[in-house]
């Protein structure tokens, strides 16, 4: 995925992930970019080296047609 691809996705409101599912990719207000741990809700920040390891669930790559993303459990 690239940062231009991820930015995309967020604009559009699918939820992006790191490396599974407890982890979303969030945009702040001011634009950066953000990982949140959805089971205590801990964040950093984000790196395009993590670019890589971002995807999205199954039920966006379906509905929405994105089959050339990353599938993140």
């Amino acid at each position: 995925m690239t940062n231009l691809e991820l930015n995309n996705l967020l604009d559009r409101n699918i939820e992006v992930y790191w490396k599974s599912s407890t982890y979303q990719v969030k945009r702040e207000k001011n634009g950066n970019l953000i990982i949140v741990c959805g089971e205590n809700g801990s964040v950093s920040g984000f790196s395009d080296f993590y670019l890589k390891d971002c995807g999205i669930n199954k039920w966006d790559m379906r509905e929405q047609g994105l089959t050339n993303f990353k599938l993140i459990r």
